[in-house]
């Protein structure tokens, strides 16, 4: 249509200039100068109505038009805390209706994945002028450093501007918001920075003391927090143990630490598997791997063999700092990768 359109505004402005042209060569011809006059004035009403339909058809088809923005307001924060499991826990308010989708994307990282969901692993939206929800703090490269920054753009929309997978934002449509949106500051507090260097600790422990409960259970009471650290850490037991189980650093060797994450009813909600930096410069298949390896670890300790089922829990795969690979929000056990 937007061919139609070009190809039309285009003989429309040609027979306008002929017109003109022919009608000033014939203005002594007192039979043709009506004619000419007639000719121009159709051609020219013709060029106009034909732009007019031209922009308005080019316009409606692109989203990020600026007519489009009316249907986009800013979504601006109003209380942030990090958590254990690397996200920010955000309250928010939006000018926007009953309805509308909030999201949050970092306009540095051009896989443009959407970082915003709510408890039920959906995307939030704005009830009285408010929404709340988690930001996920490691879909790219942060700072981990207490008071560092990271910046997000958050934008409530109800148009059409989700990739065809609905995991992140088209690049265009992105490009286009930070022209007219300020992206806004999440800051890196204690409980995110002790969150990010945490596994490292845990898993060195565990894993050298894989074969001694007594020893595990005593390095575990003598941190802050026994109640809660001695149910992780018992986790993180015995995930290292079923990965031994199933080839360990043999099979796995870029492996380097696991985290299980759990609710706060301590069940099971995901398996982070952290892996070698050079990860990230693998191929799909490469990736797949380990995302094979945190899928076998989540389901043996989710224990749901005995009911016929393969179910997981929500799997990340990070080379280095960075995510490489991870869940699929309609079905756990699909990879997604992120690079």
């Amino acid at each position: 249509m937007e061919i139609l359109y070009a190809l039309l505004f285009l003989i429309a402005w040609i027979g306008f200039v002929y017109s003109i042209v022919k009608g000033t060569l014939n203005l002594r011809k007192k039979n043709k100068r009506k004619d000419g006059r007639i000719v121009a004035a159709v051609s020219f009403i013709f060029f106009i109505a034909s732009y007019i339909v031209f922009t308005k058809t080019d316009n409606s088809n692109d989203v990020t038009s600026s007519s489009k923005l009316k249907n986009v307001h800013q979504a601006t924060i109003v209380s942030q805390k990090g958590t254990t499991d690397l996200t920010w826990k955000i309250t928010g308010k939006a000018d926007a209706k009953n309805g509308t989708k909030v999201y949050a994307v970092d306009p540095k990282d051009d896989s443009y994945i959407n970082l915003l969901e709510n408890e039920n692993g959906d995307i939030p939206r704005v009830k009285d002028g408010k929404f709340s929800g988690e930001v996920s703090s490691y879909a790219s490269n942060v700072d981990d450093k207490i008071g560092s920054t990271e910046k997000v753009l958050f934008i409530a929309t109800n148009n059409k501007i989700e990739t065809s997978d609905e995991l992140s934002i088209k690049s265009k449509i992105v490009k286009n918001y930070t022209k007219h949106f300020k992206p806004q500051k999440l800051v890196i507090d204690k409980t995110l920075h002790n969150a990010f260097n945490e596994p490292d600790d845990t898993n060195e422990s565990s894993r050298s003391d894989i074969s001694s409960s007594s020893t595990s259970k005593s390095s575990t009471n003598s941190r802050k927090g026994a109640t809660s650290s001695n149910s992780r850490d018992s986790l993180t037991t015995k995930a290292l143990k079923i990965y031994n189980d199933i080839g360990g650093d043999d099979v796995y060797p870029l492996f380097s630490h696991i985290k299980v994450n759990t609710n706060s009813d301590k069940d099971i909600t995901g398996i982070m598997i952290w892996t070698d930096e050079s990860l990230a410069n693998g191929t799909k298949e490469d990736i797949q791997h380990y995302f094979s390896a945190g899928a076998q670890i989540g389901n043996r300790l989710l224990d749901n063999d005995k009911d016929g089922e393969y179910n997981v829990p929500f799997i990340e795969v990070f080379a280095g700092s960075r995510m490489v690979a991870r869940s699929q929000y309609t079905n756990n056990a699909q990879m997604k990768v992120l690079h």
